[in-house]
């Protein structure tokens, strides 16, 4: 379950994914006969597939993932006419390796936050949230919500909000994306991922890590830090990377710092992993690239976190 709210990046985020994917496919299509190729294997980059299971398909790639490869464009913000659920297969076709399927939702923002809120009130039934989404729906007369999403109708507000608490009562693990360009750079932003959603996820007993993004804001660069390609061994043993936090710590100020560092503390005091990724901008909010290819820092390190925290 992917949790980002208002202006979080989502868009960029499902974006830069699908490229990793497409790059790897890529890489493993010229034969480089390497030992990994030989065994049909791999242990690193975001290896498998991906399906639009709720959206134009067509537009998902035209919009986001070719706008971000072949003309270096961030893709715009989502409005209503262009959600989508996104499935990635990771490991798809590795014979020997478990798939595991992501399933994220870039969807209004306004919408999370409705979700969120009513989550956090602790008046949620199980029972209504699965008979909505599967059977009832917000209205008969439009039927289950999980019917419409498989159709690709159109998903009012109320009936994401409701998806939204589906997939997040069914999830084990959780990415909190921050926004770091966005919260430093833009004053009217109410971001949802504080301190008590935190909580509320911790207390849900989830797999939880707060990703910040847009990591080059600061000048860092995310692949300082390596999450290992082995699994997570040892008890509460996390993937921290404290370098990041130093430069938060160093270079923001005021009360822009001081909230980022209680997100931070909160997540610390809870047990749960915290990275970074970046899109970086190169000029004239042109994605950086290089060689062709648009330069992803810290993405590797999203699929090794999901396959070492199964």
């Amino acid at each position: 379950m992917v949790i980002a709210g208002q202006r979080g990046g989502k868009s960029t985020f499902l974006g830069g994914v699908a490229t990793k994917i497409k790059q790897a496919q890529r890489s493993r299509a010229t034969g480089l006969n390497s030992l990994r190729d030989i065994f049909n294997f791999s242990t690193d980059d975001l290896v498998g597939n991906y399906q639009v299971s709720y959206g134009d398909e067509d537009e998902f790639e035209k919009e986001v993932v070719d706008r971000m490869r072949s003309t270096y464009e961030y893709p715009q913000a989502t409005d209503q006419r262009d959600t989508y659920i996104v499935e990635f297969n990771l490991n798809a076709g590795q014979d020997i390796s478990k798939t595991i399927t992501v399933a994220a939702m870039d969807i209004p923002g306004e919408a999370q936050e409705r979700a969120v809120q009513t989550l956090l009130s602790g008046d949620v039934d199980r029972y209504e949230v699965r008979e909505k989404y599967h059977t009832d729906g917000v209205d008969p007369r439009r039927g289950a919500i999980k019917n419409r999403i498989e159709d690709s109708k159109s998903i009012n507000n109320k009936e994401w909000k409701w998806a939204f608490m589906y997939h997040y009562l069914r999830s084990n693990r959780v990415i909190f994306m921050y926004n770091l360009h966005k919260i430093i750079h833009i004053d009217d932003i109410d971001p949802i991922i504080d301190p008590d959603l935190l909580h509320k996820v911790d207390n849900d007993d989830k797999t939880a890590v707060l990703l910040f993004t847009a990591a080059d804001v600061l000048d860092y660069d995310p692949t300082n830090f390596n999450i290992s390609l082995l699994s997570r061994g040892g008890i509460n043993k996390r993937y921290f990377d404290n370098d990041l936090v130093n430069e938060i710590d160093t270079q923001l100020a005021g009360s822009k710092g001081d909230e980022i560092l209680d997100i931070v503390k909160c997540a610390k005091d809870c047990n749960m992993d915290l990275f970074s990724i970046a899109v970086p901008e190169q000029q004239r909010k042109e994605i950086k690239h290089s060689q062709g290819k648009i330069v992803l820092e810290g993405f590797d390190n999203i699929g090794r976190w999901l396959k070492n925290t199964t």
